[in-house]
């Protein structure tokens, strides 16, 4: 019988290290981190509790996983299978924790917070920050044009940047025989949209409003990640029927200069600005009106100084002369 308990427990173990499964812990309860040097509240109800956060980066290097606050915390980073890979007491500054670890590309990492006394509850903020990771990347330098995202280790992200012209909607994608997945992210690398299959035969299109002058990073890989192989992105320029509104004045005019206000299109957010002529000269419909027992509002024309005449209305008259005709005797 002991025989066959050692046997069991061995090809449990060995199950357990072959799938990378974790059969000793307990399942647990995790905050996704969906961007960096943001904080992230680590509520502590009850005494000796921990929470755990999840992140995997798309972007190999040191990342520091720290906390701010009142309270004397402590900090953990463990891998997928919830082995710890270090901890920390008070590297921080007033007794917080600040532990930095090396995290490779692609691979999922949990994080946890406590506090040190076991006893004690109470709220606290932490942080994951990353100054070193780095990239290499390939710069788009033309729209609707084929760049080879090739694919040597399994696992591997292709990186692109490209900073655009113009304020409008962008199409990333991918094609190709193999099922890709693409990304897109600032510029501090914080992915603002991702896609696996909305383009054709499994291959990914990822599309994102990008602001012009505003630096964006694309990631591209294959969707296995135990396969390597070459396909092909694009970035195209999205076309969008504008719907320009009113968005705000940018400069009043005045009588000795013209002024300008920003439309903005309600689809895609491009703007646009549109000049606001001065006025050149105001004419009245007519300079003198006889009474006849009720008010009279002569009608104002401006000229700006694009030639163009225009009514106004709402007019609110400051000065009026009148001249009553003489009673009969």
């Amino acid at each position: 019988m002991k025989r066959f308990l050692s046997i069991v427990l061995a090809l449990v173990i060995f199950l357990s290290s072959l799938y990378g499964l974790s059969v000793f812990s307990n399942a647990i309860t995790y905050t996704d981190i969906t961007s960096l040097n943001t904080a992230y509240t680590a509520s502590i109800s009850s005494a000796g509790q921990i929470k755990y956060y999840k992140y995997t980066p798309s972007v190999s290097g040191d990342y520091t996983f720290y906390s701010t606050g009142s309270y004397d915390t402590y900090g953990y980073v463990y891998d997928s299978n919830l082995s710890q890979l270090a901890s920390d007491d008070d590297g921080g500054s007033n007794s917080n924790f600040s532990v930095t670890y090396y995290l490779y590309s692609g691979r999922t990492y949990y994080f946890g917070a406590k506090l040190y006394s076991s006893s004690a509850t109470g709220s606290f903020s932490v942080y994951l920050y990353s100054s070193s990771a780095s990239i290499s990347y390939t710069t788009i330098s033309y729209l609707d044009t084929a760049y080879t995202a090739s694919i040597s280790t399994a696992g591997e992200i292709k990186y692109f940047k490209y900073v655009p012209s113009t304020t409008t909607t962008y199409s990333f994608y991918s094609t190709g025989s193999y099922d890709t997945y693409g990304y897109i992210y600032d510029s501090s690398l914080t992915q603002l949209a991702s896609d696996d299959d909305s383009g054709s035969e499994r291959n990914f299109s990822v599309t994102y409003t990008l602001s012009a002058g505003t630096t964006y990073y694309f990631g591209a890989k294959l969707y296995s990640s135990s396969s390597t192989g070459t396909f092909y992105v694009y970035l195209t320029k999205q076309t969008c029927n504008h719907n320009y509104v009113f968005d705000s004045v940018t400069r009043k005019a005045t009588k000795s200069a013209n002024g300008s206000y920003t439309q903005k299109c309600s689809y895609c957010g491009n703007t646009r600005s549109v000049t606001i002529y001065r006025p050149t000269s105001v004419t009245l419909s007519a300079s003198s009106y006889t009474y006849k027992g009720s008010a009279i509002k002569p009608k104002p024309t401006v000229k700006n100084s694009n030639g163009a005449k225009y009514r106004l209305r709402n007019i609110k008259l400051l000065t009026v002369k009148t001249k009553m005709p003489a009673k009969e005797q």
